[in-house]
C-alpha cells in the first residue's frame, strides 16, 4: 500500500482540517423550528400547520399529496391541518423535516462531477425502505427510520465539496457495495462519510434518536436480549446502509451475511424482504412528488429495486459473485486517481495564456493553486510555490522602452520554462511578476532548482544598441519560495500569495538577485510551526 493515499497517523486532525474547507449548510428557520417541534412530544397538528404555512411551496405539496389517489380521501383536504390529519402527524413531521434537510444539502457546491440527483434517488429510496422495514420490525418509529435512511449518507456531498474531483470520481465509479466502499474510504482517503455526517448532525442539532443511528449505520451494534430503542433503529440503519442498490460487481463478507442478519434480527426471510422492497417502490412513488426538485427528471427506481431483489436472491441461493479484495481495490483507485490528477493538471494548464509569454494567466494559476492547496492539506503531496519579481521594471520601461521591457519579461519566462519540470504551472501573475507552482517536490529539490534559476538570472544580460555604443542590460530579480510539506496547513490561495509575497519582500530588502524561502511544516506538528512559515535567506554564490 505504499503508493496509496492511506493516512494512518493523526487522522482526526486531518479530518478536522479537511472539513473546515467545506461549509455545512445552515438550516433555514423553518427547518430549525421543525427540529425543535420534533423534540417536543406535546406538539400537535396546529403547531406543525402554523410552521408549514410559512412555506407556501411545501404546504401546497403536502396538500397535493394528501389529495392524491393513493390516500383516497372522500372529501378533498382544503386546509393544511386536514392534510396533516390525513397523512398522519408523524409522517408529515418526517417528510417535512427530511425535505428541508435534503434541500439544504443539495445546495452544497459539489461540482459537475457529482450526480446529486442520482444521490438523492438512492437515499430517498433508502429512507422509504427503512420505513417499510420498521413497519415490520419496530412500527412505532417507522417515520424516524425514514429520516435515518434518508440522511445516513449526508456526509458524502460534504466530502465531495471538501475533497473535490478525486472523491466525486470515487463515488461515481463505484463498483462495490456500500459496506466495501466504506472500508475503501477509510483506507484510501483516511476518513469516511460517517465522520462527516457526524459533523453535520451536530451542527444541525438533530435529536439523538436520529443522530446516533446515522453515526453508526455501518456498525452492526450490540446484540442484546432485549434491544433498546436506539438498538432497533441502529439495526435498521445498518441493514439499509449495507443493502446494495446499484448492482455492485464485487461483494464483501458483510454483504454475503445480509440474509442471515435479516432472519436473525428482523425475523424476515427472502420472501418477506422482497415484499418490503415492492412496498418501498410504491412508497417511493407516493413521496417522490415532495422531493421532485432533488430527484431530477428521471426518477424511476424500478431498476434499483430489481437489482436489490436479485442480489438478495443471489446471496440466498449462494450464487457466486466476484469477491471484494481491499488491496486490489486500493490499487485500482490509485491508478484511477493518478489518471484523474494528470488529466486535471493538463486541463488547467491548457486554459488561458498570457499573450506576451504564453504562460498561464492569474485566474488559471489560482485555479491550479486551489486544487494544490486542498491536496496538500489532506496529505497528498507537498506544495511548492516560487514567485519572481523583476526588479526596477518600471525604470527599464522609462529609460529604454516598452519593447525592451517586453524582452526582459520574455527572457525571464524562458528561463522559468527551462528550469522546472514541464508539469509545473508557469504563470505570469502580474505585470512584472511570475509564479511557478508544483506538487510533490522534495524541499531540497525545490531549493536546488530555484537556486539554479537564480544563477541563470544573474548570468543573463540583454544587449542594447544605442547610437553611441552597445550596452548590456542586466536582469535583476527577487525570488521568494513558499514550500508546504504534505499535510501542512497551507490555507487558502490568498494566504499562499500573501506568504510567498512576504518572502519576495524579504529577498528584495536584502538586495537584488536574492532568494528567500518560507517553510510550512506538516499539520501533525505543533500549531505554531504548522501555521507560520520558518523563513530564511538563501546564500546563493555569485
Amino acid at each position: 500500500m505504499s503508493k496509496t493515499l492511506v493516512m494512518n497517523e493523526n487522522k482526526t486532525k486531518k479530518l478536522q482540517q479537511l472539513l473546515k474547507q467545506a461549509n455545512v449548510p445552515t438550516l433555514p428557520v423553518i427547518a430549525q423550528k421543525l427540529v425543535e417541534l420534533c423534540n417536543d412530544d406535546t406538539a400537535d397538528f396546529a403547531d406543525f400547520a402554523l410552521v408549514l404555512q410559512s412555506d407556501p411551496g411545501l404546504a401546497s405539496r403536502i396538500l397535493r399529496m394528501a389529495n392524491s389517489a393513493f390516500y383516497g380521501l372522500r372529501h378533498k383536504a382544503t386546509t393544511l391541518e386536514r392534510a396533516i390529519g390525513a397523512l398522519g402527524l408523524k409522517h408529515v413531521k418526517a417528510i417535512s423535516l427530511g425535505f428541508y434537510l435534503a434541500d439544504s444539502l443539495s445546495k452544497m457546491d459539489c461540482g459537475e462531477g457529482f450526480n446529486m440527483a442520482k444521490f438523492w434517488q438512492q437515499n430517498v429510496l433508502r429512507g422509504v425502505i427503512s420505513r417499510e422495514l420498521a413497519r415490520a420490525y419496530y412500527p412505532i418509529r417507522c417515520e424516524e427510520a425514514f429520516l435515518i435512511g434518508l440522511l445516513q449518507d449526508c456526509g458524502i456531498p460534504f466530502l465531495v465539496q471538501a475533497w473535490g474531483a478525486p472523491y466525486a470520481q470515487f463515488w461515481a465509479e463505484r463498483q462495490n457495495s456500500p459496506a466495501s466502499l466504506y472500508k475503501l474510504e477509510q483506507e484510501f482517503f483516511g476518513y469516511d462519510h460517517v465522520k462527516a455526517a457526524k459533523v453535520i448532525t451536530e451542527k444541525w442539532a438533530l435529536p439523538d434518536l436520529l443522530a446516533t443511528p446515522i453515526h453508526n449505520h455501518h456498525r452492526r451494534g450490540p446484540q442484546r436480549m432485549i434491544p433498546q430503542e436506539s438498538d432497533k433503529l441502529g439495526q435498521i440503519a445498518y441493514f439499509v446502509a449495507t443493502l446494495p442498490l446499484d448492482n455492485p460487481h464485487r461483494l464483501g463478507e458483510e454483504d454475503l451475511g445480509l440474509m442471515e442478519y435479516s432472519r436473525k434480527v428482523f425475523g424476515l426471510d427472502e420472501f418477506k424482504l422482497r415484499k418490503i422492497l415492492l412496498n418501498s417502490q410504491r412508497g417511493f412513488r407516493q413521496i417522490a412528488f415532495l422531493f421532485s426538485d432533488l430527484l431530477g427528471e428521471h426518477m424511476d427506481i424500478s431498476d434499483l429495486i430489481c437489482q436489490a431483489r436479485d442480489l438478495l436472491i443471489d446471496i440466498e441461493s449462494n450464487n457466486q459473485r466476484e469477491k471484494f479484495d481491499l488491496e486490489i481495490e486500493i490499487e485500482r483507485l490509485q491508478e484511477s486517481y493518478d489518471i484523474l490528477s494528470q488529466s486535471a493538471e493538463r486541463s488547467i494548464l491548457a486554459t488561458k495564456k498570457d499573450d506576451l509569454t504564453g504562460l498561464a494567466d492569474r485566474p488559471t494559476l489560482e485555479k491550479y493553486l486551489t486544487d494544490l492547496c486542498k491536496s496538500t492539506q489532506v496529505g497528498q503531496g507537498s506544495l511548492f510555490t516560487l514567485m519572481i519579481n523583476t526588479d526596477n521594471f518600471q525604470t527599464i520601461n522609462d529609460n529604454y522602452s516598452q519593447a525592451i521591457g517586453d524582452r526582459v519579461i520574455k527572457r525571464v519566462a524562458d528561463l522559468l520554462l527551462r528550469s522546472f519540470p514541464e508539469k509545473s504551472c508557469f504563470a505570469r501573475s502580474g505585470n512584472n511578476e511570475f509564479v511557478v507552482a508544483l506538487r510533490g517536490l522534495e524541499f531540497k529539490q525545490a531549493l536546488t532548482l530555484s537556486m539554479h534559476l537564480l544563477k541563470k538570472i544573474r548570468e543573463t544580460v540583454i544587449p542594447l544598441r544605442t547610437t553611441d555604443n552597445q550596452q548590456d542590460l542586466k536582469i535583476e530579480c527577487s525570488l521568494g519560495i513558499l514550500f508546504g510539506e504534505s499535510n501542512a496547513k497551507v490555507g487558502s490561495v490568498a494566504r499562499v500569495f500573501e506568504l510567498v509575497e512576504d518572502q519576495v519582500a524579504q529577498a528584495n530588502e536584502k538586495g537584488k538577485n536574492e532568494l528567500c524561502y518560507g517553510l510550512l511544516s506538516a499539520a501533525s506538528e505543533q500549531t505554531t510551526d504548522a501555521e507560520h512559515p520558518q523563513s530564511s535567506i538563501v546564500d546563493v554564490p555569485q
